[in-house]
């Protein structure tokens, strides 16, 4: 019984494994089970890493053990970079860095250099909540998501 039961629990594992590792996009697509922000990541994208584009920006991944992963998303004159890890109910994103306009957050016009700040996506890949901190030509900006929007508040 005991030996049985080590069995089914070492094939579960296994097979658990060999998905996170060799489990693509495609394979999701076929089973219908890919939620629908993935619809334009590459085929052959995978738990440690992938391509695609996202609302028209390139994003892409790389798995980097214990750190979690290396997430960048690029537009035609921006880029920003976060470190990833799945948190409660979703993807959390943190150490935010980069250039990019406040209008990819719907929060202003002109350039936000980002200095840092941590954001939360649900898996259907919708913003939950998130803190972004940055500095624009008129100086430091705190940008915070608040209902369904980023807006600037006092730090």
């Amino acid at each position: 019984m005991t030996r049985t039961l080590a069995v089914i629990v070492g094939l579960l594992l296994g097979l658990g494994l060999a998905a996170a590792v060799g489990g693509r996009v495609g394979h999701l697509r076929a089973l219908r089970l890919a939620p629908a922000w993935m619809a334009n990541m590459s085929p052959d994208a995978g738990l440690p890493e992938g391509r695609g584009t996202l609302a028209g920006a390139a994003l892409s991944w790389r798995w980097h053990g214990l750190d979690g992963w290396t997430v960048t998303l690029r537009g035609a004159d921006w880029q920003a970079q976060a470190q990833a890890w799945p948190g409660n109910g979703g993807l959390v994103l943190s150490d935010l860095r980069g250039v990019l306009p406040l209008s990819v957050l719907e929060a202003g016009t002109g350039a936000l250099a980002v200095e840092g700040g941590a954001l939360t996506l649900d898996w259907g890949g919708r913003t939950v909540a998130g803190d972004i901190d940055g500095r624009t030509q008129d100086g430091p900006l705190h940008l915070r998501w608040i209902g369904d929007r980023w807006t600037p508040v006092t730090p």
